[in-house]
């Protein structure tokens, strides 16, 4: 999936006009997740761990904010999949914690994290893009939604 992105310098994520939603909130929040996932990738890079950690966070609480607000959007437009597009947020949720557990991640950690957290974390939000907001773009199409 990684490839259906474009990466700037030194593995850094950027938004393709491919994966782009069509809905300008949405697009925006998928843009400021990708902003904290390359601050946390740069931190880790840094080898600094409490930015990591932080920036990990960061990252965290945004995408589970992102997931609610996509929602309200989706329900807003009559979107037929919600019940199931929810169904994978909370999934997606699940895994984030799945990934705090794996990696012991505390307010205690002293090790950088890890090029596989990075993995984990780039492939739990490229699947949401993949999966799930792609079927949410063809439904905008459908309505002919444009801002």
């Amino acid at each position: 999936m990684v490839d259906q992105h474009e990466e700037q310098s030194r593995n850094r994520l950027k938004l393709s006009a491919g994966f782009e939603i069509g809905h300008a909130a949405i697009d925006k929040e998928h843009e400021a997740i990708i902003v904290e996932l390359n601050k946390c990738i740069d931190a880790q890079e840094a080898g600094n761990s409490i930015a990591s950690l932080k920036q990990f966070y960061v990252f965290k609480d945004l995408l589970i904010t992102h997931f609610s607000s996509e929602e309200e959007v989706m329900k807003a437009m009559g979107y037929h999949l919600l019940e199931e597009l929810s169904t994978q947020h909370v999934k997606a949720a699940e895994n984030i914690f799945e990934i705090i557990e794996k990696y012991k991640l505390n307010d205690e950690v002293n090790d950088v994290l890890n090029t596989d957290l990075m993995t984990d974390l780039i492939e739990l939000f490229l699947r949401h893009l993949a999966a799930d907001d792609t079927s949410f773009k063809g439904y905008l199409q459908e309505l002919k939604y444009q801002e």
